[in-house]
């Protein structure tokens, strides 16, 4: 998994150790392998006013490939339930957009070679 487009990307502190923890516990993959490449490239901070994707967040946002946009909660592994619209974050489209705020797109090829672009619409509070 690769980023094409790498915007920038915000990541609370609180988030960024939970989430060095388990990629770092959650064995060698590709998503685990992005997902530390996004943490290594982050602004790290205690706080922001800015609205930006992290764990807890309700987000919409569209992928480029469908026609309307889809809206999910952010979670860790052990709470995801697609069925009630929580996304893990050790999913490829999870894992692209931790960071990213209001306005932001990335591209990025998911593990199988296909090309994906997610633009963030909106983030809810957590």
């Amino acid at each position: 998994m690769l980023a094409l487009r790498e915007p920038p990307l915000t990541v609370l502190r609180a988030d960024f150790e939970k989430l060095s923890k388990l990629a770092a516990l959650s064995g060698e993959t590709a998503v685990t392998r992005y997902l530390e490449h996004e943490l290594d490239r982050a602004d790290v901070v205690t706080e922001t006013t800015k609205p930006v994707v992290r764990l807890g967040s309700r987000v919409r946002y569209h992928d480029l490939a469908r026609p309307v946009p889809i809206e999910i909660t952010l979670v860790l592994p052990h709470e995801a339930d697609i069925s009630r619209g929580r996304v893990s974050v050790l999913t490829p489209v999870g894992a692209a957009l931790i960071g990213l705020s209001e306005g932001q797109r990335i591209t990025f090829s998911m593990p199988w070679g296909q090309e994906r672009t997610l633009a963030v619409v909106k983030v809810g509070s957590v």
